[in-house]
């Protein structure tokens, strides 16, 4: 990683940066992080920050548990938060109910309930973390004004219609400013002021709860302030927000700003901003091509100009941010879908980005070349016997990582046994305890095995761990202790959302000496054409398409079938409550109860059988809702009204998708008569035209069945005919017997 320069980690957590020095550089690059996704481990850890986006994340102690497992692979890596505590604070359905700033100052409790959030979020991290320290600075939301206001100023005409925020808070605003609200300039300059204060006690808040982190002020490039334009630039100009920045940056509230390089215009703009004022900023740098006015060259140089105001930027992609062909395009992305299908591609972007800019690669090459699958059956060792220990040795080193592909080949790879006492290599029976592998290419496995020698008088537990160490030229060796039986894990459920991808099968415990496995497919989400699978021998295939939420059998005995799976089998886990006699929650207030996600492909006229469990008492009544998509819009259909007893009873009843549905989305429990109590236990929906023994399809299967043979490694793809997606789309599983 490159060395950061000027001051130390601890003077930009403390340290007041209105003096004039030089921070060029102290983040660096650093990551847009709202999960892993795509990403693995090593891709983030590698950044020099990470923007941690709370909104696309989870603030939990989960969230940050994963960001301590990133330090472990790199104690450097600095943490910028992104607050994002306005959800279900609002009451406008135009910002998904998330709060404005106009909820935050006049609805009551809401202030409060903002504050609390920034709170949490803010200490969930610096409570867990294991380097707090490493927690350098904040941003409330991004892109403002939006989210926190309805953004008034793309239509700015005087005397314009409301923005929808303004309208609900209409009475509140008339009762203070005395007088009938209009869009015009008195208006604007009030709107500047209240935002003003509504974003300084945001910032007092998150100074606050972080110990006096750095602070910067995220807006929306799009969007102007007065610093921005001439004196006398009339507020009705579109997009130009009625306040100064320096009333939001100062000392004690935020420390500086996000800046965009959009154009070399936007950016000098930013840079006149910084140096007068002597502000920090950090910036973007998109590779999308539509995100930006000037090349990706240009992006990328902006980004990194030297200023001692200039602390770095995040990369952001999306995976197919050169698949328009377009002249700002970074025309050093390779044609092909695997280098420019949106989300699928974004890995490799990054690597390829990160690579080129010598960004973290010290980090890429400090990871152990090999990984290590051991098989120990420590339950089958006998006194006087021997112990068959095998081991498959994985390069697991990528060639995307490299910008010289051969960086991804272990060259000259090793692996030692070392035995406890009271086991032995056993030179007349087992190659010598250092095995030479040679030079594994990515990806490549090969098994090493022992004949380990037992000793006579082997009370059946070992002594010591049983220790593995592998190592490669040029790498940190990767090292395995065990000291119980143990087997390589095979025929396990894979979820795959890129057709082509790959796994290994190593059925060193097949209870024969080979077989043909049962394979399944099951479609996660939407209908797979064409699904097969298959190793470097043989490959079957079902021609057909798999429909959303079906199984597909695949049976060498010739008798392949499709299973439909209920669309819903929710057991009531989420309404469940122990001290309730039913093992459920009953209750007593409001309207919808809960709500279940469906998200399944379904067609008008599909009958569909719905069963609930639950009672009620009081008075109150079942009134259940599926809310299916159409392409006139979202329709509803109710069901299983007045169903229910008072006492727990199962209740079923049919329904029919309407005209034009092509998926079901949602189904919501509610209190239909909104009094008295109801409970709710499972609830289940499944089709009821297909048969439960399922439908033979074995005329659809071509192709010759992959055989599993024990004591060997083999790798297994998965393919069909879909565009690639992060999101899994089937399960693949080989079924094999009990022993």
């Amino acid at each position: 990683m490159r060395t950061l320069l000027a001051v130390g980690l601890a003077a930009i957590v403390l340290v007041p940066c209105f003096a004039a020095e030089d921070h060029y550089w102290e983040l660096g690059a650093g990551c847009y992080y709202g999960g892993m996704q795509a990403s693995s481990a090593l891709d983030v850890a590698r950044y020099d920050w990470l923007y941690l986006c709370f909104g696309n994340i989870g603030a939990t102690e989960e969230t940050v548990a994963g960001l301590n497992r990133l330090l472990e692979i790199n104690p450097e890596l600095k943490i910028v938060i992104r607050v994002w505590p306005i959800m279900s604070a609002g009451d406008c359905p135009e910002n998904r109910y998330q709060a404005t700033f106009l909820h935050y100052l006049y609805k009551d409790g809401v202030k409060d309930k903002v504050n609390q959030a920034i709170h949490d979020q803010i200490r969930v991290v610096l409570d867990n973390i294991s380097k707090p320290e490493n927690v350098v600075g904040l941003t409330f939301l991004e892109e403002l004004p939006g989210h926190f206001s309805a953004g008034p100023f793309g239509k700015n005409e005087t005397g314009g219609e409301l923005s929808w925020d303004l309208k609900r808070f209409q009475t509140e605003i008339e009762a203070e400013r005395g007088k009938p609200l209009v869009w015009d300039d008195e208006t604007r300059i009030w709107w500047g002021e209240k935002w003003v204060q509504a974003i300084g006690e945001v910032h007092a808040a998150m100074k606050e709860a972080s110990e006096g982190r750095l602070i910067w002020y995220y807006q929306q490039t799009n969007h102007a302030s007065l610093d921005m334009v001439p004196d006398g630039t009339p507020l009705d100009k579109r997009m130009l927000m009625p306040i100064r920045w320096g009333e939001i940056i100062k000392p004690g509230f935020c420390d500086g700003f996000f800046a965009y390089p959009n154009s070399q215009q936007v950016w000098d703009r930013y840079l006149k901003l910084a140096r007068e004022n002597d502000w920090l900023f950090f910036s973007q740098i998109s590779h999308p091509s539509f995100m930006r006015l000037c090349s990706w060259d240009e992006n990328v140089a902006m980004a990194k100009t030297r200023d001692p105001h200039n602390m770095g930027y995040f990369f952001y992609c999306q995976g197919d941010c050169a698949a328009r062909g377009v002249w700002n395009d970074d025309h050093g992305i390779p044609e092909g879908s695997a280098w420019n299908t949106r989300s699928v591609s974004i890995k490799l972007h990054m690597r390829r980005h990160l690579a080129l800019e010598d960004v973290g690669m010290d980090i890429v090459r400090a990871q152990p070349a090999l990984r290590l699958h051991a098989e120990l059956p420590l339950d089958a060792a006998k006194p006087g016997g021997y112990l068959h220990p095998m081991v498959v040795v994985e390069n697991a080193r990528e060639e995307s990582f490299y910008l010289d592909s051969t960086e991804a080949v272990a060259k000259d790879a090793t692996i030692t046994i070392q035995p406890p006492a009271g086991f032995a290599v056993d030179p007349d029976a087992s190659p010598p305890a250092t095995l030479k592998l040679g030079d594994l290419q990515p990806g490549e496995r090969r098994i090493a095995d022992w004949w380990i020698k037992v000793a006579d008088d082997y009370a059946g537990a070992p002594a010591g761990a049983f220790t593995f160490n592998a190592k490669a030229d040029g790498s940190s060796p990767a090292r395995l202790q065990l000291s119980a039986d143990t087997a390589v894990a095979y025929a396990q459920p894979h979820e795959i959302g890129v057709s082509g991808t790959t796994w290994m099968e190593a059925p060193f415990r097949l209870p024969q000496g080979e077989l043909r496995p049962v394979i399944e497919i099951e479609s996660l989400r939407g209908s797979v054409r064409n699904p097969s699978v298959g190793d470097a021998y043989a490959r079957v295939r079902f021609e057909g398409v798999l429909e959303d939420g079906a199984r597909l059998v695949i049976d060498p005995a010739g008798d392949s079938r499709v299973y439909v799976l209920p669309m819903v089998d929710d057991d009531g886990s989420a309404r469940a409550n122990a001290d309730d006699p039913s093992g459920f929650t009953g209750v007593n207030d409001g309207y919808l109860i809960h709500r279940i996600r469906v998200g399944r492909t379904v067609q008008a006229g599909m009958p569909l059988l719905l069963t609930i469990t639950g009672k009620v008492a009081d008075g109150d009544q079942s009134h259940i809702i599926l809310r299916f998509k159409t392409p006139d819009g979202d329709k509803d259909v109710g069901a299983l009204t007045n169903r229910l007893r008072e006492t727990w009873t199962e209740v079923a009843g049919e329904v029919t998708p309407p005209d034009g549905a092509t998926s079901l989305e949602w189904i919501y429990l509610y209190r239909l008569k909104k009094q008295g109590t109801v409970w709710y236990g499972p609830v289940k929906l499944e089709r009821t035209d297909v048969p439960t023994d399922g439908l033979n399809v074995s005329e659809m299967v071509r192709g010759a069945f992959p055989i599993l043979r024990r004591n060997s490694i083999q790798m297994f793809s998965y393919e069909d005919d879909e565009v690639p997606t992060v999101r899994p789309r089937v399960r693949v599983q080989l079924i094999v017997p009990e022993p």
